[in-house]
């Protein structure tokens, strides 16, 4: 990640490359996170996206075999 002269961010993001499980009612997506912060995440996007930006997603970072943390 590079550095931006006059990044004005509130909070620090952290560049992570995780597979991501993106969940909202019935529906999962594959992801991968891209960075990680106090106000929120990022991560592409997969070619099909039919999400509904007005419900609640969950997220399932998948940190290694044995352990996720779920947002």
């Amino acid at each position: 990640m590079t550095d931006v002269p006059n990044e004005k961010r509130q909070f620090t993001r952290v560049a992570l490359a995780l597979p991501v499980e993106v969940h909202q009612g019935g529906s999962v997506w594959h992801q991968n996170l891209i960075d990680i912060s106090l106000s929120g995440v990022a991560t592409d996007q997969p070619d099909v996206w039919d999400a509904q930006y007005n419900e609640p997603f969950t997220l399932i970072i998948s940190l290694d075999e044995e352990n996720t943390l779920e947002l």
